[in-house]
């Protein structure tokens, strides 16, 4: 059999936080874990990276001019300090209207609660403490409203490749990655062919997100929208794991005829990256957006904030898709065919 690897391979030493497949195959982790072994799965989806140095949802300016009568007070003087940090940031002025557009009043006790958490990050610490106040965060953003759903640790089953390079790499057809955070946009099946929801639900070519449901569920799907992955100490799994992510949620759009970007970030412990994935003609395309110096003070925080209140926004703006079935199954599956949902 010819093989696909260099004869080096290039290994990283963690690779076993985010998967439950089966130790008779590699996992995602280990999968990603190495470049040389990653490179040698992905040369076929031909994933293009576009690295930018300025972020279209970072703010230019903090300067919101917020109603000073809308500012709120906290009894605990850690919490009271950082409001008043805030408002010095925000530019609080009572000479302005009632307007707030990223609710940052209604929003500021989450604000300066998950920044007090998050400031005390070394690296030391544990990736679960890192993901809490980013999380806690995110999901104040994205659930704000029902529209989005959000979630943790999701699987997602990985698409198919050439047999040879999946015999090479000893890669199973249930191998997934189970990704750090995830924020889903419910959508609708339509024209189902006579399909019952159990079997739409079970379909890992209809579903980029992979679990089974009960057969009373609604004939719903979860289209991802929002990644996040997460590192303390510059392991670059993470940042694989990032490429499989929007690799996975573009082959699935593709497949259901959603024409839409996908959105997600990195961060290595203050590092931060955020990523707009999209087609490009007939080849996936990843822009990241490289920010440095990233979250090292409470107004890179606040700014933080706004960029996914940005990313919300923009999402929120796209037209909402229904997952048309009978069209999608005229597609080649994306997925092997042997695959069965988690």
């Amino acid at each position: 059999m010819r093989s696909f690897l260099p004869e080096e391979a290039d290994e990283c030493s963690d690779a076993s936080t985010f998967d439950d497949d089966s130790p008779s195959y590699t996992t995602a982790s280990e999968l990603c874990s190495s470049l040389t072994h990653f490179a040698a799965w992905s040369q076929g989806f031909n994933l293009k990276t576009v690295k930018e140095s300025t972020c279209p949802f970072w703010p230019a300016t903090l300067q919101l001019k917020i109603p000073k009568s809308l500012w709120p007070t906290s009894t605990n003087d850690e919490i009271q300090a950082l409001y008043e940090e805030l408002e010095k940031i925000c530019e609080v002025d009572d000479n302005v209207g009632r307007h707030d557009p990223y609710r940052i009043v209604e929003n500021a006790s989450v604000i300066c609660s998950t920044w007090r958490r998050f400031r005390r990050m070394t690296l030391l610490s544990r990736k679960a403490n890192l993901r809490g106040p980013v999380n806690t965060l995110i999901e104040q953003v994205f659930d704000v409203n029902g529209t989005l759903i959000f979630e943790v640790g999701v699987p997602m089953l990985l698409p198919a490749v050439d047999r040879e390079v999946q015999m090479q790499l000893n890669l199973g057809d249930d191998s997934a990655v189970h990704t750090d955070t995830v924020c889903n946009m419910p959508v609708n099946f339509v024209n189902v062919d006579g399909a019952t929801k159990c079997a739409l639900h079970n379909d890992v070519n209809l579903n980029a997100i992979n679990r089974v449901r009960d057969i009373s569920d609604d004939a719903t799907s979860a289209v991802p929208v929002f990644f996040a992955e997460f590192t303390v100490n510059g392991d670059r799994t993470y940042q694989q794991k990032l490429y499989l992510d929007n690799l996975i949620a573009l082959l699935h759009r593709r497949y259901v005829g959603i024409d839409a970007p996908v959105y997600s970030m990195s961060l290595d412990l203050q590092t931060l990256t955020f990523c707009k994935s999209s087609w490009v003609g007939n080849r996936p395309t990843l822009v990241m957006y490289n920010l440095l110096p990233s979250l090292t003070t409470f107004a890179q925080w606040v700014a933080f904030y706004i960029a996914l209140v940005n990313i919300r926004t923009e999402i929120e703006g796209l037209p909402r898709p229904d997952i048309d079935v009978a069209a999608a199954r005229d597609q080649t599956p994306w997925r092997s065919t042997a695959a069965v949902a988690y």
